[in-house]
């Protein structure tokens, strides 16, 4: 056990969801930097204010071992909603593609990105995004998912309102995200790069 049964911990794959539940997802190494403990405390302020009882956090990545500490003391303040978050440790490639497709949106509101390749990944699996207005995501998103401010609590549970009430939104998000997502592949890619290149020549 990752955190002493506050957060339960058990192998990588999307079956270790709880049977019947929605759940929306979250990708990144746990470390301070990707803004994890508000995630998770406005996770159980939204849940508790709209008395949801069918929805999961869960959370993947590797750790730092000196944030485990403090993300820890976090989860075991949510008294009767620590059970709502569920961290499944690493995950193999070959699995990501089923967490992010099923999963009701995908949460990436770090303090700051170089880029950010988890929101794009979870774009191209049709997965709903909610994620920072700084660094580099604005230009990867753009209209494609609701972008906030990494340290408002207040948006990041008006963020979560929207899409577990409004399914419409929730899916045209899933739309638009998916056709963003074709503007980054790896040839597109390949070509700006000969561009740069010939370009320089």
């Amino acid at each position: 056990m990752l955190f002493d049964g506050n957060i339960i911990s058990f192998g990588a794959t999307k079956n270790n969801i709880p049977k019947n539940s929605k759940y929306i997802f979250s990708l990144c190494t746990l470390e301070p930097r990707k803004n994890l403990i508000r995630t998770i405390r406005t996770f159980s302020e939204f849940i508790k204010k709209n008395n949801i009882d069918d929805l999961v956090f869960v959370l993947c990545g590797g750790h730092w071992d000196m944030f485990i500490d403090k993300l820890k003391k976090e989860i075991s303040s949510l008294d009767e909603y620590k059970d709502k978050i569920i961290h499944v440790g690493y995950i193999d490639d070959e699995d990501l593609p089923s967490l992010y497709s099923n999963a009701q949106w995908f949460v990436y509101t770090s303090q700051y990105e170089g880029f950010g390749l988890p929101p794009l990944e979870a774009m191209s699996c049709a997965c709903p995004v909610i994620t920072l207005n700084n660094s580099s995501l604005p230009e990867v998103v753009v209209d494609a998912g609701i972008m906030i401010d990494w340290d408002s609590d207040k948006q990041h549970i008006e963020a979560y309102e929207k899409y577990y009430f409004d399914y419409k939104y929730r899916d045209e998000m899933a739309k638009r995200g998916f056709e963003r997502s074709k503007q980054f592949s790896w040839e597109n890619c390949a070509n700006q790069m000969i561009n740069v290149m010939n370009n320089n020549l």
